[in-house]
């Protein structure tokens, strides 16, 4: 039996895990519901599918998030088909809402937040994400047993072990398959207490919250309040305190015994502290006493994501009487509470007795029998990794009941500063906020003071640019940043020469009618290019469909994959119609963008970057992506050192480069995650390369070049995805690498809106190659950023197809690779 953790990406919390024994497969939870790709890729490795991948028994833990994850897709999409599953059954699983009230859409998306883990230490664009997720979650879960049931699926809904856990234990018993439990009293004693006196948390929500819940933005701000300040009520005591944990206990826990290796998965059942009532806590402590009969256990996967709650000394001490096991951790790295430093801690201290492994620092973990041993093998990194993981620092400072006492802090030559607090030793909770400011330049600006402070603002540092068309929306771009700020920019580009300034009425909501408003501004006038100054929610981007009707219709009749064939549908955002003067769907001139994420002092640094200086360059390439080599090679700089494998690249390492080098990326995407790039090894295993955190402060006047999935995607949903009733969320330089190198003063961000296809075959002259081989062969030929992109596309468009070996297909994708690569700054 080999038994295998899979890779669940960088996202908090996340849990999915396969299992093959001779000819029979089972396979539990499925991680996030953005992970769809990286858990189908990971399964058709395991299996040696091609396509989709057929499992014998699917087993859903219990109805949270991370669990269920991108089950629904897969299995909706038959990535994934299963034969028997055995799930979480839904009523009980999603509780009951025990109300005389009616709830509102916005109650509803409140009491959806509560049910899950706690995340409100999020920036507002995930957890809005986060949000839509957790309130569709119960519909896809519902549209996913039905598909299963049109498929002819047999599916188990788990109410306890009863006559049908013991026909899968017996069908399966080649695995030594075995439900513990939980029971189905305590199936329904964790149901009912989900929400505790739901009508009392709704009602003190909202008169705590001073919110009408109406929006996202308004359930969010109650959710952050609930979450994060001292709780007025008792019952917004209990929602709080909660955060998830009568779903936890509802997870199904399984002993597996098969191939000399004995298991135990037990999803997130709080074994140590079961937190809901006295009634469950007893419930749980009698099947911990059958788990640990039941033993005893070569590999144990820890818990509720090594949570204090899921492991403790005595379970610890329990586990390990008959000698030393396995223990494996499932979860992200960005996740600064668990593993739960002090159960790690616990774990580390006991590291004589235990092997341990996680998913956030070693990718996928393989457990299996070598030589009549339990052995695990990481897909990277090294055992016995005992780090906690990075605090997230919160967005949100909530108001403390209690101030401390006191605060000194010591400053070290090592970097770090000393802080020790000392607080009331009394029922109370203290909020202890550190701020951190370097000693500024003499030249800096303050930008969190008035105008008349930041009136020395230039455009483009005070260099000469080509005459250009700025366009934005100073209603919109004020809303975001403050009419003061906005005043501040309209003056220095009216003041900077050779501009024109277009402010377009906020009636003017689409990004058509836009361009029919600037047009008259194009036309017959010596401009170089165009400026796009804000977010898609100050001037929307285009939706547009990179392949015409006659094209579409022609791969959908000739392929029977096609809606698989690509991951964006062919549908991107596009900045280029705006440079589109005789709208025949090509630019007559460059367009670039300026964001301003909500913040004026980062649009004022994006603004003033100064001229372009090739003196260094940078770069990190995937393993499986030679003809980056290439590229990167003729990419003229003064100096620069080798093209980084990532392979051997890893984010630690960005500390050995320069923090002033223009950078090449060839690496993977997410469209879930625009805050790290991943690389991958010799079995096409995926692990993180690059994060937010590795950007170098300081990038002045510096351009990066990104061949990465949706590197260049700065807000969401992705394009194919957007619909009428979709809000655009604006993505920050905390959850964007390309908004992270504009923050640190890039001069220009060029990179994809949707997924990047590259070349795999020497000599590689197809597909992405071209496109970045022609960009910076007008860089090195001294042109601007936003016009060695729009010089590149031209002759891009000229050579589609770049080869006639995959036929339209080929021709589809190269379309979609000209019109998605989009170019963030002020790149002139």
């Amino acid at each position: 039996m080999e038994i295998y953790l899979l890779d669940v990406g960088t996202t908090k919390y996340g849990d999915s895990i396969f299992i093959k024994h001779g000819n029979k497969s089972i396979l539990i939870d499925g991680a996030h519901p953005g992970d769809t790709a990286l858990i189908h890729n990971q399964l058709k490795k395991i299996t040696g599918s091609t396509d989709a991948v057929n499992v014998d028994l699917l087993i859903v833990t219990h109805c949270h998030l991370d669990h269920i994850g991108c089950l629904p897709k897969l299995i909706m999409d038959e990535l994934v088909k299963p034969k028997q599953a055995l799930i979480a059954d839904e009523v009980l699983g999603f509780g009951t809402l025990q109300t005389d009230n009616v709830l509102s859409d916005g109650q509803k998306k409140l009491m959806a937040l509560l049910r899950e883990e706690d995340h409100s230490e999020w920036v507002d664009a995930d957890l809005e994400n986060f949000l839509t997720d957790a309130v569709k979650l119960e519909d896809q879960y519902n549209h996913m047993i039905q598909k299963m049931k049109d498929d002819g699926v047999t599916i188990k809904r788990y109410k306890g072990p009863d006559a049908g856990t013991r026909s899968i234990e017996t069908k399966f018993s080649s695995f030594g398959l075995k439900i513990l439990g939980p029971t189905l009293n305590q199936l329904k004693e964790c149901a009912n207490n989900l929400f505790g006196s739901s009508d009392s948390i709704l009602t003190d929500s909202i008169n705590f919250a001073s919110e009408k819940l109406q929006t996202n933005a308004d359930v969010i701000s109650a959710y952050r309040k609930i979450m994060q300040e001292n709780f007025r009520t008792d019952a917004l005591q209990d929602a709080a305190s909660r955060k998830g944990a009568p779903l936890n206990n509802q997870s199904i826990v399984i002993k597996l015994k098969a191939g000399g290796l004995t298991a135990l998965l037990s999803g997130d059942m709080q074994f140590a502290d079961p937190d809901v009532n006295d009634d469950v806590e007893r419930s749980v402590a009698t099947l911990l006493k059958k788990v640990i009969d039941a033993g005893p256990y070569d590999f144990i996967k820890t818990s509720h994501h090594t949570s204090h709650n899921g492991l403790n000394e005595d379970m610890l001490n329990d586990f390990t009487a008959n000698g030393k096991i396995l223990m494996a951790h499932s979860g992200g790295i960005k996740d600064g509470s668990h593993p739960e430093p002090n159960t790690l801690q616990l774990i580390e201290d006991n590291k004589s007795k235990v092997k341990f492994a996680r998913t956030d620092r070693n990718g996928q973990i393989k457990v299996y029998v070598k030589n009549g041993k339990p052995e695990m093998k990481p897909a990277k990194g090294s055992l016995d990794n005992f780090e906690p993981n990075p605090d997230l620092i919160p967005i949100v400072q909530t108001p403390a009941a209690a101030e401390p006492k006191s605060v000194t802090t010591t400053s070290h030559s090592n970097g770090f500063i000393e802080v020790l607090t000392k607080i009331p030793n009394s029922d109370t909770k203290v909020t202890v906020t550190i701020q951190i400011e370097s000693e500024k330049k003499n030249n800096e600006l303050n930008y969190n003071k008035p105008k008349e402070q930041v009136q020395h603002f230039q455009l483009a540092g005070g260099r000469a640019l080509p005459p250009l068309l700025y366009v934005t929306c100073s209603e919109n771009l004020s809303r975001n940043i403050g009419k003061e700020y906005v005043d501040v920019i309209f003056n220095g580009i009216r003041n900077s020469g050779n501009a024109i300034l277009v402010d377009v009425p906020s009636a003017f909501s689409t990004s058509v009618q836009i361009k029919e408003h600037i047009i008259k501004y194009l036309k017959g006038k010596n401009l170089k290019g165009v400026v796009i100054i804000g977010g898609y929610d100050v001037i929307p981007a285009h939706q547009i469909d990179t392949i015409d009707a006659a094209l579409r219709n022609r791969l959908e009749r000739s392929s029977n994959n096609f809606k698989n064939l690509d991951a964006d549908d062919f549908i991107v955002w596009s900045d280029d119609g705006y440079g589109d003067i005789d709208n025949d769907m090509l630019p007559e001139l460059p367009v670039s963008r300026v964001p301003d994420v909500s913040r004026a002092e980062f649009l004022y640094k994006a603004l003033s970057v100064p001229k372009l200086s090739l003196t260094e360059k940078f770069g990190v390439r995937n393993l499986k992506r030679p003809f980056a080599e290439i590229v990167y090679k003729n990419f003229v700089t003064t100096n620069g050192n080798r093209l980084n494998v990532s392979e051997k690249f890893a984010p630690s390492d960005m500390v050995n480069f320069s923090t002033s080098s223009n950078a090449y990326y060839m690496l993977h995407g997410s469209e879930n995650d625009g805050g790290s790039f991943y690389g991958e090894d010799d079995y096409n295993e995926l692990y993180l390369s690059l994060t937010t955190q590795q950007v170098p402060k300081d990038m002045q006047g510096s351009l990066v070049f990104t061949g990465c999935c949706w590197g260049a995607l700065i807000a969401n949903p992705i394009a194919a995805r957007m619909t009428d009733n979709t809000a655009v969320i604006a993505r920050s330089p905390e959850n964007s690498i390309a908004l992270s190198y504009l923050k640190a003063g890039a001069i220009a961000y060029v990179g994809c809106t949707g997924s990047h296809y590259s070349p795999d075959e020497a000599p590689y002259n197809y597909l992405g190659k071209p496109m970045h081989d022609l960009f910076f062969k007008e860089i090195n030929n001294g042109k601007a950023p936003a016009e060695a992109l729009f010089i590149a596309k031209q002759k891009y468009a000229a050579g589609i197809p770049h080869t006639d070996k995959y036929g339209e297909v080929l021709t589809a994708l190269e379309l979609k690779i000209l019109k998605q690569f989009t170019c963030l700054g002020l790149g002139w």
